[in-house]
């Protein structure tokens, strides 16, 4: 599979929940071997795309991985779990689903939790605020998924 510029050989599935499948892949090229996860979601609308599986979604998963990689200390970051996007990109589904989309996410491979629930548990423990590390508007998009 080809995502951005790199290519991975794709193996197992990993896991797979209501939005998305996640798969283990090996990096080709300049850093082959390495064990990297692709996740792989359906958004927009077409059949089998649950309605709030929007393209925006998708993006706002990647930014906020992209901003805890770039503004969270590096034990925090380690805390987290965060993994580092290698690559992301997404395609047209096709004639069949003309508003569809399949949105792939090339990331460091690491053991965590889905973005929802890592944001579930960050209100139990300060249940007064939405986690403010990414900002206003990213910070009211968060609590719209809660």
């Amino acid at each position: 599979a080809t995502i951005g510029r790199r290519s991975f050989v794709v193996g197992r599935v990993l896991g797979q929940g209501a939005y998305a499948t996640v798969w283990s892949a090996r990096l080709q090229g300049e850093q082959a071997g390495e064990d990297v996860a692709i996740k792989e979601m359906k958004c927009g609308k077409g059949p089998g795309i649950l309605p709030d599986a929007s393209l925006q979604r998708a993006n706002f998963e990647v930014e906020v991985m992209l901003r805890l990689e770039t503004s969270a200390d590096p034990l925090r970051r380690e805390r987290l779990a965060v993994p580092r996007v290698l690559e992301h990109q997404y395609w047209p589904l096709g004639p069949a689903a003309p508003e569809g989309y399949v949105y792939r996410v090339a990331m460091e491979r690491r053991a965590g939790m889905p973005l929802v629930s890592w944001l579930q548990a960050q209100l139990e423990e300060e249940p007064s605020r939405t986690p403010s590390c990414f900002g206003d508007e990213v910070a009211a998009y968060c609590g719209s998924f809660l």
